[in-house]
């Protein structure tokens, strides 16, 4: 039973990682292009929209793959996905660096002082 409670604990941190991480770069990438704010709507409401579709795709799968090939494929099969994926990013996506010629300490000071002073950084 521990061992589930320390894998779904572990895994809502990862999730809450992944979706802020992966939010941070859009609005990034997307307000550098240019975009319009109405567009960046547009594509927060398409992507949720196709998590839930790729979820239940995902489901189905995994089903398919437990029944041919037991209770252990679905898990063998998001190895698979994961490698290709990791492979697709690679290859066509570009690292966001942020400001080379700023120094190590003084990123580090700015984020700790905006953390440690910025209300709009959490929920409420």
């Amino acid at each position: 039973m521990e061992v589930l409670m320390i894998g779904r604990f572990l895994g809502g941190i990862s999730t809450s990682i992944l979706f802020s991480a992966f939010e941070s770069w859009l609005v990034y990438e997307h307000n550098k292009r240019g975009f319009s704010e109405s567009a960046l709507a547009t594509v927060f409401s398409h992507a949720a929209l196709g998590n839930s579709v790729i979820a239940i795709i995902s489901g189905v799968a995994a089903q398919f793959a437990a029944d041919a090939f037991g209770y252990v494929a679905p898990f063998d099969l998001s190895l698979l996905v994961l490698a290709v994926m990791c492979v697709f990013v690679y290859t066509t996506w570009v690292e966001n660096y942020g400001d080379e010629k700023a120094p190590v300490h003084e990123s580090f000071s700015k984020a700790f002082h905006t953390i440690r002073t910025g209300e709009s950084n959490f929920i409420e």
